[in-house]
C-alpha cells in the first residue's frame, strides 16, 4: 500500500506532516511507501527508507500560483496511485475528491483523510490583514463550502485542536481522530556550554512572527523593559510570511539594539526555533485575542511546559483553566494591549516560583502516536 500526505503551506519536513505523522506510520510499517508532497526542505539524515520527498510546491501564501496546486497534486495522483490520501491543507481537497471519484469508476477504494490543522474559515473571516480589503468574507465561506462538499468523501478527520469538534459542522460523527500538537523530545537534545548567554535575560518570540500573533507587543514590552534592565534581550525566531511586516521588522532591528532576529519569509528549520526556546528565560506569547484563537491550545504551550520555560501570556480564561490542571506555577497572564507596569511584571518574573513539581509527561506526543498507530493498523478492517 502506498500512502501520500501533502500540504501547500508547509515544507516536506513540516514538523506535523512528517515528523507526528509520516514518521510515525512509516517506521511502525516498513512495508509500505510514503510520499510526502509540500515545499522544499532538507532531507533529514535519519529519514526513513520507505519515506519520499516530492518538494513539488514553491510560492509565497498568497501567490496567484497556488492556484495551480491542485492541478500539481492531481498530476502526481495519478502518476504514483496511492491508496491513502492524508490531506494537510483545505484547498487540496478537491484533487483529491476527484482523483478518489476517479479511482471509484474503476473499482478501486481510496481512504481519503483530511488533518484539520487550522480552522482556516476563522483564520480567513477574523484575520483579515493578510487579505486585500473586501475578500475575506467571500473567501471564508468557500473554503468552507470546499470542506463541506469534500466532507461526503472524507473518510477520517485528524484534529490538532479538541475546539475544532465543536466549531465544525460538518464533522461526521464518530470519524476523527484527536492528535494534539504534542512534543517529540528528541528535538530538545541539551544546549552546549559555549550555546549558553549567561550575560543576557533572555526572552523570546518564535513561530510564526505575525502582527496578529503580537510581534509589535512584544517587541514593546521587550523594549519597556530593556530601557529598566539593560540585559535584556528579545530573540526572534519564525517565519514571518507577511512581506511588509517582515520589511518593517528588519528596519526596526537595526535601531533596536536589544533585538536578536533570525527571521526569514518562509518556516525556518525547527531545530533552530527549539534552541531560541532553550535559552530563553521566558517565552512571549502576545496572542492578539481574536475569535480563532481563543479555544486553542498553542504549540509553543507543550513545548514550554516540557523545556519548563516560563510563559508570558496574553490574558485568555481558556488558556489560564488548561494550566491551572497542573501542580505547578508555569506562567503569568498579562494583557499586552492594555496598560501594564513592566516594572512589576519584572519582580513577578524573579520572584515566584515556577514549576516546582513539574511532570512533563502530559506533553509528550507519546499518546497521540499510539492512538495514531492504532488507527492505522484499524483500516484494513473498515470498508473505504
Amino acid at each position: 500500500m502506498s500512502i501520500l500526505l501533502a500540504s501547500t503551506l508547509k515544507p516536506c519536513d513540516d514538523v506535523r506532516m512528517y515528523h507526528k505523522i509520516a514518521c510515525t506510520l512509516a517506521e511502525a510499517n516498513p512495508q509500505e511507501l510514503f510520499y510526502v508532497l509540500g515545499f522544499e526542505a532538507e532531507v533529514p539524515i535519519d529519514k526513513p527508507k520507505n519515506i519520499v520527498f516530492l518538494p513539488m510546491f514553491q510560492f509565497k501564501r498568497l501567490a496567484w500560483k497556488r492556484l495551480f496546486a491542485n492541478w500539481i497534486l492531481f498530476r502526481n495522483l495519478l502518476k504514483i496511485q496511492p491508496n491513502m490520501l492524508i490531506i494537510c491543507t483545505f484547498e487540496l481537497l478537491p484533487a483529491s475528491v476527484l482523483y478518489k471519484f476517479f479511482q471509484y469508476l474503476k473499482g478501486k477504494k481510496i481512504r481519503l483523510v483530511y488533518d484539520i490543522q487550522e480552522n482556516y474559515f476563522a483564520n480567513v473571516l477574523y484575520t483579515n490583514k493578510h487579505y486585500p480589503w473586501g475578500i475575506q468574507h467571500v473567501l471564508a465561506w468557500a473554503i468552507r463550502m470546499v470542506e463541506w462538499v469534500c466532507s461526503f468523501w472524507i473518510n477520517d478527520y485528524f484534529l490538532a485542536e479538541r475546539c475544532y469538534e465543536s466549531e465544525l459542522k460538518y464533522l461526521h460523527k464518530g470519524n476523527f481522530l484527536l492528535l494534539e500538537n504534542k512534543v517529540l523530545p528528541h528535538f530538545f537534545q541539551p544546549l552546549a556550554n559555549n550555546e549558553i548567554d549567561k550575560r543576557n535575560y533572555h526572552l523570546a518570540l518564535v513561530g510564526t512572527i505575525s502582527a496578529s500573533y503580537g510581534l509589535w507587543q512584544a517587541i514593546e514590552f521587550a523594549e519597556k523593559l530593556y530601557s529598566q534592565i539593560p540585559t535584556i534581550r528579545l530573540y526572534i525566531t519564525g517565519n514571518c510570511p507577511v512581506t511588509q511586516e517582515y520589511t518593517e521588522l528588519l528596519e526596526l532591528s537595526l535601531q533596536k539594539k536589544f533585538l536578536v532576529l533570525n527571521v526569514k519569509n518562509k518556516p525556518l528549520p525547527y531545530s533552530e526555533i527549539v534552541r531560541t526556546m532553550q535559552k530563553a528565560s521566558v517565552i512571549l506569547m502576545p496572542y492578539k485575542p481574536q475569535r480563532n484563537i481563543l479555544h486553542r491550545i498553542p504549540t509553543k504551550m507543550f513545548e514550554c511546559l516540557f523545556l519548563q520555560k516560563i510563559m508570558l501570556i496574553q490574558q485568555n480564561d481558556f488558556w489560564k483553566k488548561y494550566l491551572q490542571q497542573f501542580d505547578f506555577k508555569s506562567a503569568i497572564f498579562i494583557d499586552f494591549y492594555q496598560t501594564y507596569h513592566v516594572q512589576s511584571i519584572w519582580q513577578r518574573l524573579q520572584n515566584e516560583l515556577f514549576y516546582q513539581s513539574p511532570n512533563n509527561n502530559y506533553s509528550l506526543f507519546t499518546w497521540q502516536k499510539d492512538k495514531l498507530l492504532e488507527w492505522f493498523d484499524s483500516q484494513s478492517s473498515r470498508e473505504y
